[in-house]
C-alpha cells in the first residue's frame, strides 16, 4: 500500500492510526521472531527494562528510570533482556524543541546502551533527526533529501570497532513501504512486515478518517 500524506492531519488522527499499526506490527513480529524472542508494546511502564533516555532524579540525587508510557514496541529476550526497540514518530515528537530533543535522547540512549533500534518517520524532518543521531556518536551527517525515512541502528556489538551503525530507507507519499531489519543481536536481525502490517492498520481505521487523510477534508466540508 503506497504511503499517505499525514502532514495535513493532526496529531490526535495520526495517534489512533499509530495505536493500530503498533498493535499489527507486534502481533505479526510476534509469528516471525525466534524462540525467546517477543515483541511487546510499552515497554517503559515495565520498571525492570528502564528507558536510558529517560532518567529522572531521585529525592537522594540518584537517576531512576521514568515508569511514563510510551507507545513503542520492545523486542526482548526471554522477557527479562531488552533487546530491540521499535519506533514510529508521531507528530508530537517533533511539536516542540524539547520533545523532539527527547525523541533524539531517546534512540542516542538506547544504542549506547546496546539496544538496537528501528525509527520508521513518516514526516518531513526526519534526515535533521537521523543527523543528529549520527552527531551524538562523532559521525558525519548523511546526504539526504527532506522527506520519510525509515533507519535501523544496529547497537555496538562486543566485537565492534564503531558504534553503530545506520540503514537507511528514504521514502515519499505514495510510494510502498519496504520491510527493514530489526537487529535482535549485532550479528542477527529479523525483517521487520511494515508494509503488510500498515495496510491492516489502515483498513482498521474509521471511514472519516481515511476520507479526511486521502483528501485533506471530511465528505460535508
Amino acid at each position: 500500500m503506497p504511503i499517505h500524506d499525514w502532514s495535513g492531519v493532526d496529531n490526535e488522527v495520526f495517534h489512533d492510526f499509530h495505536q493500530s499499526w503498533i498493535v499489527e506490527l507486534s502481533r505479526s513480529l510476534n509469528d516471525r521472531l525466534p524462540d525467546r524472542y517477543s515483541a511487546m508494546l510499552e515497554r517503559r511502564a515495565w520498571r525492570r527494562w528502564p528507558d536510558y533516555s529517560e532518567l529522572v532524579m531521585d529525592s537522594d540525587g540518584g537517576a531512576t528510570p521514568s515508569t511514563a508510557r510510551r507507545n513503542r514496541i520492545a523486542i526482548v529476550h526471554a522477557l527479562r533482556r531488552l533487546v530491540g526497540v521499535v519506533e514510529i514518530v508521531s507528530p508530537g515528537n517533533k511539536e516542540t524543541l524539547a520533545s523532539h530533543e527527547s525523541l533524539v535522547e531517546s534512540v542516542v540512549g538506547f544504542l549506547k546502551a546496546g539496544v538496537h533500534v528501528l525509527v520508521v518517520d513518516l514526516f518531513l524532518s526526519s534526515p535533521k533527526l537521523h543527523n543528529i543521531i549520527l552527531d551524538r556518536f562523532g559521525r558525519a551527517s548523511s546526504d539526504l533529501p527532506p522527506g520519510m525515512l525509515l533507519a535501523s541502528y544496529r547497537a555496538k556489538g562486543p566485537a565492534d570497532d564503531d558504534t553503530t551503525e545506520a540503514f537507511l530507507e528514504p521514502l515519499g507519499v505514495g510510494a510502498p513501504i519496504p520491510d527493514m531489519p530489526a537487529f535482535l543481536e549485532p550479528d542477527f536481525y529479523v525483517q521487520v512486515p511494515l508494509e503488510a502490517t500498515y495496510s491492516k492498520a489502515w483498513d482498521s481505521c474509521p471511514k472519516d478518517m481515511r476520507y479526511l487523510v486521502e483528501h485533506g477534508k471530511l465528505p460535508d466540508e
